[in-house]
């Protein structure tokens, strides 16, 4: 597959990407996974790290790879990361296994600079992630967190590297990936089925009548209904370890 060509900027990453990184196991995962760095033919590089998560392992914090930033930033500056990633084993019965990244200062702290995650497939994709700084850093304040704490999987990931353009670029202007996935498309074959559904199971006819007082039909009488309860249930559906954190609805 062709890289993408990006624009010049400075590497937030001083020397060999990999080596940069390192592994950080929390007690709970301290089985649950190996972690070393492999030869592989990757899209520009014949190296990469090799994160095989043997059990279902949750948080997803409790596996990962992380890097610290080599030059000071602003807030406000734009950076963006870049890595391919694949997967060599996959267990989720979406058929993708997971990596999630997280920007964000050196230390505990939940105002991320971003934080996504992305599927890996069985061939190499490439990841562009452009984002904007929400706090000053100095040299090593910030971390690039790559998890992998999710179901059994193994992932390689190489071709590690973060450019920050400070003001000179829009974050906007940057190129990013966007993932999609078979059957999401308008047309997809599933959803004439699901509005099949919808109309036989979630909607029904029915009627209303008026009358006055002394139990008459009222003639175009103006009707208001208001709905108070849902006869479905409605849910919300999480990522693996995102359980007590807040969201805004």
């Amino acid at each position: 597959m062709a890289r993408t060509e990006l624009p010049k900027g400075k590497s937030l990453l001083h020397g060999d990407s990999l080596q940069l990184f390192s592994p950080k196991l929390e007690p709970v995962a301290e089985k649950n996974a190996k972690i070393e760095i492999v030869d592989s033919s990757g899209p520009g590089f014949s190296r990469a790290w090799r994160v095989a998560t043997l059990e279902d392992t949750t948080p997803m914090a409790a596996i990962e790879l992380r890097a610290l930033n080599a030059l000071p930033v602003t807030t406000g500056e734009v950076s963006l990361m870049r890595f391919f990633i694949r997967a060599t084993e996959i267990s989720d019965e979406t058929g993708g296994a997971r990596v999630l990244l997280v920007v964000r200062r050196n230390g505990v702290d939940w105002n991320s600079s971003f934080e996504g995650d992305f599927t890996a497939n069985r061939e190499w994709q490439e990841v562009l992630v452009p984002f904007v700084w929400s706090q000053d850093f100095e040299v090593d304040g910030a971390a690039f967190m790559l998890r992998f704490g999710f179901k059994r999987q193994t992932i390689e990931i190489g071709g590690i590297e973060v450019i920050h353009y400070g003001r000179e670029r829009e974050w906007a202007s940057l190129p990013r990936t966007k993932f999609s996935y078979q059957g999401r498309e308008p047309d997809a074959a599933w959803r004439k089925e699901a509005l099949a559904r919808i109309e036989k199971i979630r909607k029904g006819d029915f009627s209303i009548q008026v009358t006055d007082a002394g139990g008459k039909p009222v003639a175009s009488a103006q009707v208001a209904v208001k709905h108070t309860r849902a006869a479905f249930q409605w849910g919300l559906g999480l990522a693996n370890g995102t359980a007590g954190r807040r969201f805004a609805g």
